[in-house]
């Protein structure tokens, strides 16, 4: 609703919960975001690219202080920027690369805020898209891990290679 007088189209890919669903169809009825429900991840993936922004948008609970955000990586895997809250790991990936912007919890506002920054702002939009590229590339990307994590499991097993 916040992004509506902007112009800016909102697209969610996801499975939501049967709490959730009345108010996606509903916000979905009133043309405010197109909810695609659940996609396959190769299909999913194929969406991101030339969208303007990824939102990582979790709340503050235990288990995502801890974890790493693979929402964030695979979007700035794909050269776009990351607009997140502020869990411990997402912050370290997004502000370490400069690849995206970290907003407050639970801030609809902020987070409106920071997709119309990247929209009119495409200096900064495609420089935070590269870096986020980049970063992924440099240190998540599967090849440059894959020899080094078949060892580790070789070895766990007690598979000598």
């Amino acid at each position: 609703r916040l992004l509506r007088p902007h112009r800016v189209a909102v697209e969610l890919i996801g499975y939501a919960d049967p709490q959730s669903r009345p108010m996606l169809n509903a916000a979905v009825a009133e043309g405010l975001l197109e909810w695609r429900d659940f996609m396959p991840n190769d299909e999913a993936l194929k969406r991101l690219d030339g969208a303007l922004a990824g939102l990582s948008l979790l709340r503050d609970e235990p288990n995502y202080r801890h974890s790493m955000p693979t929402k964030i990586v695979e979007y700035m895997a794909h050269g776009i920027p990351v607009i997140t809250t502020p869990s411990p790991r997402a912050v370290e990936l997004v502000e370490r690369y400069n690849s995206g912007v970290v907003v407050p919890w639970q801030d609809p506002k902020a987070v409106a805020q920071a997709v119309v920054f990247l929209r009119d702002d495409v200096k900064e939009r495609h420089g935070q898209g590269a870096r986020g590229y980049a970063a992924a590339r440099a240190n998540h990307h599967w090849p440059n891990s894959a020899r080094r994590f078949v060892s580790q499991l070789e070895a766990w097993a007690g598979v000598k290679s």
